[in-house]
């Protein structure tokens, strides 16, 4: 990794690194790249073409390279570029004829990188003032000495994926449940792990989570143009200083949050056992704390009088869901959408309860394997 000017031009980032002025130090190949091809005959090399990815675009041609960072909606922070290269199927000798068209010779590059390395960042390699068959758009970043002096020109870029938000920090694999009781399509999937109301799943089959065996996508570690935006605009924010908010404003946000809160008509629970079993039920906005309680109690297999408490991530950290008859969980717990609780025993439980199957064994009759779509969720 480097830092360069925003004039900078890709072209040049990439002389930088192949001369050992950025990075590592270390010399390599990337703008001068020949493979032979046995179609053109013995001992003819062939061209490979640099291809940088940058937040979802593609650069590939000279007059992509040839853009600088700015340009490309690159002005502050950090971006990762990812480099590969192709097959250009033009011949070594006229492709070096036509780089030279565009750029600077490699002759003349690496002095002016080293110079522009041990003078101040903004002092970049020159280059060539002429260029044939492009238009003003796509310039090449300015000569030394003029640049500051007129802006790059904005370019379009393409709109990338916007990854939907999952509310309340909810599982993503809570999708496939049922939104409403009366959903009949997802009601006709499942309709044997379903008892008294509540869809029963079985514990997992590995102790390794599902999506730990799965392998990695490399574009999902590429930020979007969305997403990159958005990071920027978040720097920005934070450099400049920021009010506390005034009583008034803060009686206008809980008045607010309990405006929204009061649409909320019902709420889907899933809880999580220490056997690593669950259940998901649907609660009423007018449901307490208690009546939660009171489902989960009917649902283990130890006797009533084990002592357990319910926690989940709310808006202040983890908190313990009171067994109460007086707070409900949607006005004064803040539930809504999909939650996820998780069942802990008291210090008092005995050893075997702990040890032994959460649930009664006409639940555990009725659980299912909790699917998961792993495709899905990884795009998002």
């Amino acid at each position: 990794s480097d830092k360069f000017p925003s004039t900078t031009s890709l072209w040049l980032v990439l002389r930088k690194y192949e001369d050992g002025v950025a990075g590592s130090g270390q010399r390599l190949n990337l703008t001068q790249r020949g493979v032979p091809s046995s179609e053109s005959g013995a001992g003819r090399m062939m061209y490979e073409q640099p291809c940088l990815q940058i937040m979802g675009r593609t650069l590939e041609t000279f007059e992509d390279l040839q853009k600088s960072l700015a340009q490309v909606g690159l002005n502050s922070g950090s971006v990762l570029m990812r480099l590969s290269f192709k097959r250009s199927g033009q011949p070594l000798e006229e492709a070096m004829q036509e780089i030279s068209k565009y750029f600077v010779s490699a002759q003349s590059a690496e002095p002016a990188a080293s110079a522009a390395a041990s003078a101040q960042p903004t002092n970049d390699g020159p280059v060539d003032r002429s260029v044939p068959n492009a238009d003003a758009e796509n310039a090449a970043a300015p000569v030394e000495g003029a640049a500051g002096k007129e802006p790059n020109e904005d370019v379009p870029m393409t709109e990338g994926p916007t990854a939907p938000v999952v509310e309340n920090d909810v599982l993503a694999s809570s999708s496939e449940t049922p939104a409403q009781p009366g959903s009949e399509p997802q009601q006709q999937q499942q309709p044997s792990n379903t008892i008294n109301g509540i869809s029963v799943y079985r514990p997992p089959s590995s102790g390794t989570p599902a999506a730990a065996q799965m392998a990695d996508d490399p574009t999902g570690f590429e930020p979007s143009i969305d997403q990159a935006k958005a990071h920027q605009a978040a720097i920005a924010r934070n450099t400049r200083n920021q009010r506390l908010l005034s009583d008034k404003e803060l009686e206008e946000q809980e008045t607010a949050k309990r405006e929204r809160l009061t649409t909320v008509q019902s709420v889907q629970v899933r809880v999580r056992y220490p056997d690593q079993s669950m259940i998901e039920t649907t609660c009423a906005a007018s449901e307490t704390g208690a009546d939660l309680y009171t489902k989960v109690r009917g649902t283990l297999a130890a006797s009533g009088d084990e002592l357990f408490e319910l926690r989940f991530l709310g808006s202040k950290g983890q908190q313990t869901v009171p067994d109460s008859s007086s707070v409900r969980l949607v006005r004064d717990l803040g539930f809504r959408g999909k939650i996820l609780v998780t069942l802990a025993w008291g210090q008092d439980v005995s050893p075997q309860t702990k040890q032994g199957p959460s649930l009664k064994e006409e639940y555990r009759s009725r659980a299912t394997d909790l699917k998961v779509d792993l495709q899905q969720q990884q795009r998002w």
